[in-house]
Parts: structure tokens; C-alpha cells; sequence
């Protein structure tokens, strides 16, 4: 099947619902309760989530949660994934004269430009260091058991490196530390930076506007809320207070706990349908309000995301894909989590 969305999300998000059918069409009791949630904001950052969970909490009170979302990788086994990182997105815009005025003017008028460059340079040094007061202090260690995953995933520099179309990581990083930086820990990037005159030919000017985009990825327990306010102090205390700063969006990080009996069943259950090892890993690069971000807001209960798509998936593209065997296999994938759970007696919600 091809088409946007086969595979991310809606191949998934049928597949739990095809499981359900399928128990009910051979008139067997669910082998434990279900609540589904529909989201249909996840691309955009699930805006509206974060209040709905908050209202509803009553309603979606479990024992566990679980979400499909993408696909295999290229070992082509199930990806488990028991967390996500967090993001905060802004934009911040410092403005000069009037309008863009000649170069030679530098002499006299400050430039917008330098000043967002100076304080990008106190932001984050070459070191790598962030220095927004308290940004490293509430994040949660790693564990040995989260390192011990690590170990056992067979992260390989090479292929990630050409993956990448990169030599080298930063600070010659390699083997498993490499996958612990990736994974615990946040960062502060340039997504983008806008200023002056860039065009076909000669135009030597002095910009009257430059912008940037800086977007954190944030590790368990850092709140993007706390974090932008403290950014808006750093630039208040370093003389920028007229600096404008935009919040373009943020996402909570999530990390679930290994040693429960719900890690053990997505991962036994990968293991029966596809007659594989499963890739785990303790927590994800990427951000997203999904089934570990929920287990987090629902108290911390137990929570795990997996998927069931096709490896290279063409996630987002014209020509993204699903294979009809693994939209079957997912279907038995969420039939069996379920029926192993059921079985755990772990308090019969999910």
C-alpha cells in the first residue's frame, strides 16, 4: 500500500484496531481492557494533548501504555523504544536601525547581526557546554540497566557515520558513548539564522534585522517551560532585554523505568510474532507525544512505543509505503502484547 501515512501512522493505529475486531469477529473477550487514543495533531507537536490528558485524567487511568508509530530498521526486527526526548523551539530576533542602511554606516550604528552572534557565543561554548543557569541540573541519570541496553543494542560508528555523511563524531565520541550522548544527552542547536543580504550580486549592507531559531532536545526531567523562562533571563542578563524570543513549541521528555513486567512483555511478545530479537533502546533521539510521554503524564505507569512498518518506510514522503505482511504481523504484534499482559495480571488496563 502507498501513500503519506501508511505506514506513519495510520497503518499502525489500524492494526490495534483490526486486533480488536479480529477477537471480536471470533467472539473471544479482549484478554484485557482498552482504551485507544486518537491524535491527529502528532505531526505539528500534539498541541491540544498536554490539556486533554490534564482534564481527562480520570479517563485514561491505566495500568500501562503503549503506541505504534513507524517502522523496522534496517536489521529489518521490531524497534522498542521506552522513552523519547523532550524539545523546546524559539525564536529569537534582534533589530538595528530603521531599515537596512550602507556597510559603511558600521562605523556608527550597531549591528543586529554581531549582537545575536555574541550572544549565541555566551549561549553554548565550543566545548559544548550550555550555559543557561541550572540546564544540567534536574536531568536523571542513567541507570545500569539503561546502560546495559546500551551495550547490548550493537550500535556500529561506521554505519551511523555514513548514514550521516559524517567522518567522525563530535569529540571523537565512539561505541557506546556515543549512543549514550545521542540518547541522554540535551542540546542547543542553530536550526537556522536569517540576516543582511545573501543574494545575487554585490549589495554591502548593514542589516537592520537578524533572527535565529534554537531548538533544545531535552533529556528526562528538564521542563521546556522552566528552561524558557530561564532563557529569556539569560538574555535579559547579558544585555539583550530588547532581543525579542518567540516560544515556537515544546515537548516534555519521557523515560519509563526497564525493570517492570511491561518492558518484558512488548519485548517477549516481539520476540514470539517476528522470531527475533527486537532492537530495544531506553529511551529516543527524537521527540513526541506519544505512548511513553503518556505513562508519564498518567503518574509514571509503565509504557513502551514500538512499530510495526516496513524498514526504509519512506516516512512523510509521496511514495511512503506499508507491506502487507507486516500490517499483518502487526496486527498479531498488538494481539499478543495484549494476551501477555492479560496474562501478567498486571491490573487489566492498557
Amino acid at each position: 500500500m502507498y501513500g503519506r501515512g501508511t505506514t506513519d501512522a495510520k497503518g499502525n493505529l489500524l492494526c490495534h484496531l483490526r486486533a480488536i475486531a479480529a477477537f471480536r469477529d471470533a467472539g473471544v473477550d479482549l484478554p484485557c481492557s482498552i482504551k485507544v487514543v486518537f491524535d491527529g495533531e502528532e505531526e505539528s507537536g500534539s498541541p491540544s494533548l498536554p490539556a486533554w490528558v490534564r482534564a481527562n485524567t480520570d479517563l485514561l487511568k491505566a495500568d500501562a501504555a503503549l503506541s505504534f508509530d513507524g517502522g523496522f530498521g534496517g536489521s529489518n526486527r521490531p524497534r522498542i523504544s521506552f522513552g523519547s526526548s523532550g524539545l523546546l523551539f524559539v525564536e529569537i530576533r534582534a533589530r538595528g536601525a530603521e531599515q537596512d542602511l550602507h556597510s559603511a554606516r558600521a562605523r556608527l550604528v550597531q549591528n543586529p547581526a554581531w549582537r545575536l552572534i555574541w550572544a549565541l557565543t555566551q549561549l553554548k561554548t565550543p566545548d559544548g557546554r550550555i550555559h543557561l543557569p541550572g540546564f544540567y541540573d534536574a536531568i536523571r541519570p542513567v541507570t545500569h540497566l539503561e546502560r546495559e541496553m546500551l551495550e547490548q543494542a550493537g550500535w556500529d560508528d561506521a554505519a551511523q557515520q555514513r548514514d550521516l555523511g559524517v567522518t567522525e563524531f563530535i569529540d571523537g565520541v565512539s561505541g557506546v558513548d556515543a549512543h549514550e550522548r545521542l540518547l541522554f544527552t540535551p542540546t542547543c542547536n542553530i536550526a537556522g539564522f536569517a540576516t543582511g543580504w545573501m543574494g545575487e550580486g554585490h549589495k554591502t549592507v548593514l542589516p537592520s534585522r537578524a533572527a535565529c531559531r534554537l531548538d533544545f532536545r531535552l533529556v528526562a526531567d528538564q521542563d521546556p517551560n522552566v528552561l524558557l523562562a530561564t532563557l529569556r533571563q539569560f538574555l535579559d542578563d547579558h544585555g539583550c532585554a530588547d532581543f525579542e524570543m518567540e516560544d515556537m513549541g515544546s515537548i516534555e521528555a519521557s523515560r519509563t523505568a526497564l525493570d517492570n513486567a511491561f518492558a518484558d512483555v512488548v519485548i517477549d511478545a516481539a520476540r514470539q510474532v517476528y522470531g527475533a530479537q527486537p532492537e530495544t533502546q531506553p529511551t529516543g533521539d527524537a521527540s513526541g507525544r506519544q505512548g511513553v510521554w503518556l505513562g508519564g503524564m498518567l503518574g509514571g505507569i509503565p509504557a513502551a512505543g514500538t512499530g510495526v512498518g516496513p524498514p526504509a518506510w519512506r516516512g512523510h514522503a509521496a511514495d511512503e509505503f506499508m507491506v502487507l505482511d507486516y500490517y499483518r504481523n502487526g496486527i498479531r504484534y498488538a494481539a499478543r502484547i495484549w494476551e501477555l499482559f492479560g496474562q501478567q495480571s498486571l491490573g487489566g488496563t492498557s
